[in-house]
């Protein structure tokens, strides 16, 4: 009976200990510029709500080198723009469409003798982008006007720079009051990215990741992680 005991009292130890691991642990959250912007702070403030103990770091990047950090586990989970392929699980959280954004309404077939802005982003966005240019017209894109990131981009244009194609994040506000046309394949579907959400296979995942990887799923199905 003693031992039995003794047995017991061992495994309690080693659960309660695993808890409080599982509620003070950092988690190392890779998430896209955009992603970090409009999405990401509302998310992991809903979660300390329910895990206070449970802390994040943030690392932000693009999407490509994102994912490249997942792989090599230089962070544990991440919030991806665009498709990839590899040797890890993943929800998709969201979908965002292309736009052309210019300050005032032009015509489609002007755009290659139009002034465009460039900025940064990962190659899975450029490549349907670009995708939908060739689809679209014989002239090649060319280089544009670099700027930086995308929300840079939207400054210029408001000033008269340009016009630029890119994909409009969850409740996008479009606060420069610019002229968003959305772009179409040429069998009429929209174009659109996805956001997935990334983290390894569960034999890796501890018990504090493994909640967030819960709660993040459950988010994903009933539209919360969304809003």
């Amino acid at each position: 009976q003693a031992e039995r005991y003794l047995v017991f009292m061992k495994e309690t130890t080693e659960t309660l200990a695993a808890m409080q691991k599982s509620t003070e642990e950092t988690i190392v959250i890779g998430s896209s510029y955009t992603y970090s912007k409009y999405m990401l702070s509302e998310l992991l403030f809903q979660y300390r709500k329910e895990h206070p103990r449970v802390q994040f770091e943030v690392v932000t990047d693009q999407s490509d080198a994102l994912f490249r950090k997942l792989l090599d586990g230089t962070v544990y989970v991440g919030f991806i723009r665009g498709d990839y392929e590899g040797a890890l699980e993943r929800i998709r959280v969201g979908k965002s469409a292309a736009c052309l954004v210019t300050k005032e309404p032009v015509k489609m077939e002007d755009l290659p003798g139009l002034d465009r802005i460039e900025y940064k982003t990962n190659d899975r966005t450029r490549e349907i982008l670009e995708r939908w240019w060739n689809e679209n017209f014989i002239t090649p894109v060319g280089n544009g006007m670099p700027v930086g990131y995308i929300d840079v981009a939207w400054q210029m244009i408001e000033r008269g720079f340009g016009y630029t194609l890119c994909f409009l994040p969850e409740h996008f506000a479009n606060e420069h009051n610019l002229c968003l046309t959305p772009l179409f394949w040429k069998d009429g579907t929209p174009v659109e990215r996805n956001t997935w959400f990334f983290y390894p296979k569960s034999k890796r995942l501890s018990p504090a990741l493994s909640q967030f990887v819960e709660y993040v799923a459950e988010g994903a199905k009933t539209g919360k992680n969304r809003k």
